[in-house]
């Protein structure tokens, strides 16, 4: 075997991997399923707004009855409703509250002769409690303006033996238009939910790259290894060729995937609004997608390189399973990270799952994200983490050197020690 490492035959073993694979229809399959998922993540809401009720005036008008003692209560509620909604609702009222009542409502329901009733009973103790009967189809749109104008009209209705006017009342309780801004750069971002979402689509596309692409170079070896086509390359190239060929072929093909994904990201954000809001809480320019290809890129080495020197060490991929799962298992736990790394990004044990090399591809791009973490903590996590690529591309390259010539039982820890002595 060739010892030394030549630019060419990297590039062409590179060449070789990305071709072979990017021909396939399981790779265009998948890079174009996950947008049209994303894209009916983001646009289905509008669909929605439009046969679910989730926005006013988007639902056709709802024949509610009212069902109260306290006429003022029924009128304050239907008031609510028709600010929220003006032709959303019709409203009809009944103040004797009865069980046979109740249940000529629910027939009313049944024939579709109403489309819900909201039964309000505040009984002997004075309790606050409402209950809207409704069909099975009546979504949540519908409920949640109800749950608002009720909770606004027992409100105003409790203040107004203190003298406060309904007007009044109506101005204590607006809502408040929150928002947040960055001191440094002075802007403003709506952490939205849309924009957590957004995040969490990105963190997902990373988790999924990272593992699929990882394992893919571990198969990649074992195929070769198992149909002995190693043993003939390794004739004209190095082992470290052909191992360095095929992570960054295989890499190469996933950076293309990406790439594609962030496209159509780029096309759906012009068609939505949604998009478009949340888009606001990133960081300015093109920083997005440069964190994205640095942490990528970072991630992909490290554990492309454990794949592939798992890959040599077996002969099958039954035997490889196992250590399969092992290798993904803190990039798996990860994810039990990503929601506080999204909502708390300076949290304790945030910060320090960012500074693990197996977790801050993930971890680190989110804080990036969200949180907008310091630049020394970006510089040591970045530090630590291209060590780790350093020590985990030298110890594979020898692993891999052996164990790709290497056939029969499977290799045990203490085996493996030798083989990194050896090489």
């Amino acid at each position: 075997m060739r010892s030394r490492v030549s630019p060419r035959s990297v590039w062409l073993i590179a060449r070789r991997e990305y071709l072979e694979r990017v021909r396939t229809r399981s790779f265009w399959f998948s890079t174009l399923i996950l947008p049209f998922i994303f894209s009916s993540i983001l646009l289905l809401p509008h669909a929605t707004d439009v046969v679910g009720g989730f926005a006013p005036g988007a639902h056709p008008t709802m024949r509610i009855a009212i069902v109260t003692a306290d006429r003022e209560l029924g009128g304050a509620i239907a008031a609510g409703l028709a600010r929220s909604d003006p032709r959303g609702f019709l409203v009809t009222f009944d103040s004797a509250p009865s069980p046979e009542l109740r249940a000529d409502l629910d027939g009313e329901i049944r024939s579709r002769r109403i489309d819900g009733y909201l039964w309000i009973d505040s009984g002997q103790s004075g309790a606050r409690r409402a209950v809207f009967a409704r069909p099975a189809s009546i979504g949540f749109g519908v409920t949640s303006e109800l749950d608002a104008a009720v909770w606004y009209g027992w409100t105003e209705r409790a203040l107004a033996p203190f003298g406060i006017q309904p007007d009044q009342a109506r101005t204590l309780l607006a809502r408040v238009d929150f928002s947040t801004a960055d001191v440094n750069p002075p802007s403003l971002r709506p952490q939205s939910e849309v924009a957590i979402l957004m995040v969490a689509m990105l963190v997902f596309v990373m988790f999924i790259s990272l593992m699929s692409y990882g394992i893919m170079v571990m198969r990649a070896v074992l195929d070769e290894k198992s149909s002995r086509i190693s043993e003939v390359l390794l004739c004209s190239t190095s082992a470290e060729e052909l191992m360095a060929g095929k992570v960054i072929g295989i890499g190469a093909l996933g950076m293309t995937q990406v790439a594609i994904w962030f496209a159509a990201a780029a096309l759906i954000a012009a068609a939505s609004p949604i998009a478009r809001v949340a888009a606001q809480a990133f960081p300015p320019g093109g920083s997005v997608i440069a964190w994205f290809a640095v942490y990528y890129v970072l991630g992909y080495l490290l554990y492309s390189s454990i794949y592939a020197a798992v890959g040599a060490s077996f002969n099958s991929p039954d035997e490889a399973q196992q250590w399969t799962f092992v290798i993904m298992l803190p990039l798996v736990a990860t994810i039990a990270l990503v929601e506080p790394a999204i909502m708390r990004p300076d949290a304790p044990i945030v910060v320090a799952g960012s500074m693990i090399p197996f977790s801050s591809p993930v971890l680190m791009y989110a804080r990036i994200l969200m949180g907008r973490p310091p630049i020394w903590q970006i510089a040591l996590s970045g530090a630590i983490l291209l060590a780790a690529v350093w020590v985990a591309l030298a110890i594979s390259a020898r692993i891999y050197r052996v164990g790709i010539l290497m056939y029969g039982k499977r290799p045990t820890l203490r085996e493996l020690i030798r083989w990194l002595r050896y090489a």
